[in-house]
């Protein structure tokens, strides 16, 4: 790996680009976690990927064949009808919002601190 830097030194800005990045992305898987749900995330990914993907189409002139295609309608619809579902059986039940136990307990701890 070293070698191949010393060799290539032009590759260390993507390097360092792609470790900032990367790190960035997992302070906000953590958040998301944190303050929302797995589920969340879950769909947050599913459709980051989506639109990566949709980018990647059209930035980079790629063609899809119909199989490819349905392939795509599927992953965006089960993303809407995952949410639309979600958002109803919220709004039926009252929205309770429901924090990571782990945040929970830090905020007990730290309530408990302060006494």
């Amino acid at each position: 790996y070293m070698g191949y830097c010393v060799k290539y030194p032009k590759v260390i800005p993507d390097l360092l680009a792609i470790s900032l990045v990367g790190s960035t992305g997992l302070l906000f898987i953590n958040y998301v976690i944190a303050h929302f749900s797995p589920v969340v995330l879950s769909i947050v990914t599913t459709t980051r990927k989506f639109f990566t993907v949709i980018a990647s189409i059209l930035l980079f002139n790629h063609s899809l064949n119909v199989s490819q295609w349905l392939s795509v309608s599927l992953v965006f619809s089960g993303v809407v009808i995952d949410t639309v579902h979600g958002y109803n059986s919220k709004k039926k039940k009252g929205h309770h919002h429901h924090k990571n136990p782990a945040v929970e307990l830090a905020s007990i701890n730290k309530a408990k601190d302060k006494q």
